[in-house]
């Protein structure tokens, strides 16, 4: 066995050996530490006997050697049987490994004396969810080879379209060569990292569509930005500035992954994402426009082509325009895949179509011939290695034109974020399992890093290729190295091969994409939220991008994520639960006329419970509940309400401004506020501020230190309103007979209980004590308490004059399960366990009486339990 041991307090567990090397919390102290592996020749120890006591519980450990034989239980005296140790379940795989697995395997811990309140310990993992990196050769090689082959293929074809995406402007043209590079390159250090740093085995990474477009409009930025100056240094300020903004992303995604700050990713509005990239879908077809027909990347030419202004200039002379053949082997793309995507196909539709554009070889003469001809083809010559690696290009790049791109390259670094968190989420869900997202975000950081020192584009988690590579075939990192090989390889050796790819091929692919963005977003979306107001905020998100651009489009897109985020957090998040006075009330055992004002009255009281942080706003929300309490008809007035802050995190700097706002509300309608549970902070916080006055009884606000206290004082005030509260001290024979099932047999019950007096702080029991009887309080007032670890103390139940404790004593031998303590001196009854056998044996009458009452006493409490429950679940 492997061995946990803290450093800090000594703690030391066995465990699987399989866990050795791992890092793990201490369950004790909560200090990190780390498995050691098992001592060599050390003979594992044998399995120990366990005992378990029928009657109260006990558990202990004992020797292998006592198994089969019968023992008395140490705490009751019952007889028990020794057995064997279980067998232990077999071992789990080891991509589902968690720590759980070292309280399963370990031995037991040693007998202690029983504490119910004390949990038992157990190791925690250092981040969730544990997963295992994929080995290199896992799966079938040959399928590996084969689906990675698949997906470089599809990757070059990516990089041919994007790289003219990103650069189309005519002046740059002779750069393509070199803007194919970048592409490439990215492809291929972008995807060798991710596929050996993520914990998805057939994960493929690099340029994607969506980033390249924001790229577009920060080149053509750069291109506007510099004019008379010659395109070898615009194209050079233009690509540094793409490589910076990879490097920014990468350095950034890492960050947000070594903070562990993924998973805060994952409240990005879906809204807001699906409307910027679908949005990015409008972008990809005007792009693709500019990109075959050679003029500038706008928007506004692609909607001129498609008016029924342009399609009649456009329709009889189509067979002479460029982007004929584009958008018509886009269409066909999108027809042919619109109902299943799959690598392999789409990789053989994008080989057909660059077979299609050799037609002027093999078919001359033919219109097929005629419309590649009319598209053009790429421009010929060897990929110029990435510019930014040669000095010169270095010293020729224009810097504060770069400078002035850092808000196009902030909304980069966004739009990736939410890409990447989108785009993994949608991979657990094809796995099944929930992924590291912090993991998955340092990883793509660490590729887009590589990607930008390389001088190439940044990159995404490619959904569609990643789930092509898994169709395929791919079960491990291999498929994604040998995409990435690949890519590299169409860097070394395309170049010359360029002049017989016809434009139309890479510009249909990203008509392609573009309208699968659409449909993905503003189509199959329709029926994924519940709400409709969310599907409109999607196409709201997706207009404003289109009309006022990619940069201003996110910018407003995120406004409005805050903005609905805001409103309904504050609306409804504030308030957990709202609560009546009448069904929810203090722990405190009260008499018969007393439960039964509470009962009338209760409900002057409202109890609100609050959770997060709160801001005025939230506060807001607050109020909008005492007013609905206000106006609701036939019902008592509202004299108390209780804030409950048990679950709140914080308050706002304008809080403040939100609770003089419902004390003068209180005023005004003549209630008063109590709040309970208050942190150390935020009860600093009101009294500096004047809210909150301590020792002050008349204050408007009140402050308690947890909601079963504020609930008493608001009771106690409302008993004394309706002259309830007191009263003249009474026998405890006065006191059981209105409530006894049988009067007439309180005398004889008198007989046999002792008498028994407790000064005030002392314990009438504690917790873990043996349980052997039953008291009656004729007067005084106790508190039955449970002991919590680190010395905290929760009260559970007050009991006064003419109510009962310690009943279960009667019926189990099971240890006392809490703790009473005398509050004031009292006058106590008891009912031995033994005496209460003589009784069963003797006095059958009196016998049966207890048993009513007892049965009665525990019916009430359930009906409080169910009359609490009706509550929550009405609210």
């Amino acid at each position: 066995m492997a061995t946990f041991q803290c450093a800090s307090c000594g703690f030391t567990r066995e465990v699987p050996d399989r866990l050795a090397g791992r890092g793990t919390k201490c369950p004790q102290c909560g200090t990190p530490g780390e498995v050691a592996g098992p001592t060599e020749g050390k003979a594992p120890a044998a399995a120990p006997a366990h005992f378990a006591c029928p009657s109260c519980g006990r558990r202990a450990e004992v020797p292998a050697r006592l198994a089969g034989r019968s023992a008395k239980c140490p705490s009751c005296g019952s007889v028990g049987r020794i057995t064997a140790a279980p067998p232990k379940p077999a071992d789990l795989e080891v991509d589902s490994i968690s720590l759980d697995d070292l309280v399963q395997d370990a031995p037991p811990p040693p007998a202690q004396r029983f504490d119910p309140a004390q949990p038992s310990p157990s190791l925690t993992p250092d981040a969730p969810p544990p997963s295992e990196a994929p080995r290199l050769l896992q799966g079938n090689p040959l399928r590996n080879l084969f689906a990675g082959l698949v997906s470089g293929l599809l990757g070059v074809f990516f990089c041919l379209a994007l790289a003219g995406l990103v650069f189309p402007q005519a002046a740059l043209a002779a750069f393509y060569p070199s803007a194919l590079g970048m592409a490439l390159v990215s492809a291929a250090a972008m995807g060798a990292v991710y596929a050996a740093r993520s914990r998805v085995p057939f994960a493929i990474a690099g340029p994607e569509s969506m980033a390249c477009a924001l790229l577009a409009f920060m080149a053509a930025d750069v291109v506007r930005a510099m004019p008379g100056q010659s395109p070898a240094t615009v194209f050079a300020t233009a690509a540094a500035a793409v490589a910076l903004s990879a490097c920014l992303a990468g350095g950034m995604s890492w960050l947000v992954g070594r903070l562990r700050l993924g998973a805060l990713v994952r409240f990005i509005p879906t809204q807001i994402i699906g409307g910027v990239l679908a949005a990015v879908g409008v972008f990809l077809l005007a792009g693709a426009h500019g990109f075959v027909t050679g003029k500038t990347f706008s928007l506004l030419e692609l909607l001129d082509g498609l008016s029924l202004e342009g399609l009649s200039r456009l329709l009889p002379d189509a067979l002479n325009r460029p982007w004929t053949l584009a958008l018509i082997f886009g269409v066909l793309l999108f027809a042919l895949l619109f109902r299943a995507r799959h690598s392999f196909f789409l990789l053989l539709l994008l080989l057909a179509g660059l077979a299609a554009g050799l037609a002027g070889v093999w078919w001359p003469g033919s219109a097929l011939a005629r419309l590649a001809g009319v598209s053009g083809f790429l421009p010929a010559g060897p990929v110029a290695p990435t510019p930014l690696l040669g000095t010169d290009w270095f010293l020729g790049v224009s810097w504060p034109v770069i400078l002035a791109q850092a808000p196009s390259a902030a909304a980069l670094v966004a739009l990736l974020v939410m890409t990447d968190m989108s785009r993994v989420t949608s991979l657990e869900v094809f796995l099944g399992r929930e992924l590291d997202l912090d993991q998955e975000f340092r990883a793509l950081g660490l590729g887009n890093l590589a990607a930008g020192l390389c001088g190439g584009l940044p990159g995404a988690v490619s959904l569609g290729r990643s789930h092509g590579n898994r169709s395929a075939g791919a079960a491990g990192p291999l498929a994604g190295l040998v995409a990435a090989l690949v890519c590299l390889a169409a860097f070394l050796h395309l170049g010359p091969w360029l002049g017989l790819v016809a434009r139309f091929v890479p510009g249909g692919f990203l008509v392609y994409l573009g309208l699968s963005l659409i449909k993905d977003w503003l189509l199959d979306t329709r029926g994924e939220f519940t709400r409709k107001d969310d599907y409109a905020l999607l196409w709201l998100t997706f207009v404003v991008t289109v009309v006022l651009g990619l940069l201003l489009g996110m910018a407003v897109g995120l406004v409005l994520a805050m903005l609905v985020t805001v409103n309904r957090y504050g609306r409804n998040a504030s308030v957990c639960r709202a609560l009546s006075g009448d069904s929810h009330r203090s722990n405190v055992d009260r008499a018969k006329a007393q439960l039964a004002v509470l009962r009338a009255k209760g409900g002057r009281t409202l109890i609100l419970e609050l959770r997060g942080f709160l801001f005025l706003g939230s506060l807001h929300g607050v109020m909008r509940c005492v007013h609905q309490r206000l106006a609701e008809p036939d019902t008592e007035p509202l004299r108390y309400v209780v804030l409950d802050f048990g679950a709140v995190t914080g308050l706002g700097s304008s809080v403040n401004l939100g609770f003089s706002m419902l004390t003068r509300l209180a005023d005004a309608e003549g209630f008063r506020l109590v709040l309970a549970q208050l942190s150390l902070e935020v009860s600093e916080h009101l009294e500096r501020a004047g809210l909150v006055k301590p020792d002050d009884e008349d204050a408007p606000v009140q402050a308690f230190m947890n909601l079963d206290y504020a609930l008493e004082w608001c009771e106690n005030r409302i008993l004394e309103d309706e002259g309830a509260l007191g009263g003249a001290e009474q026998s405890l024979a006065d006191l059981l007979r209105p409530v006894f099932p049988d009067p007439e047999v309180v005398p004889q019950l008198l007989r046999v209980l002792r008498r028994v007096e407790v000064p005030k702080g002392r314990h009438v029991f504690r917790q873990g004590d043996v349980s052997d009887s039953l008291y009656f309080i004729e007067s005084g007032m106790v508190n039955v308490e449970l002991e919590l670890p680190g010395g905290r103390i929760l009260r559970l139940r007050k009991l006064g004059p003419g109510t009962v404790f310690g009943e279960m004593g009667l019926y189990t031998t099971a240890p006392r399960s809490a703790s009473v303590l005398a509050t004031r001196k009292c006058v106590l009854h008891r009912l031995s366990a033994e005496s209460f056998q003589v009784i069963q044996e003797r006095a059958p009458r009196l016998a049966s009486a207890v048993h009513r009452f007892v049965v009665t006493l525990l019916a009430e409490h359930l009906g409080d339990a169910n009359r609490k429950l009706r509550d929550f679940s009405r609210r």
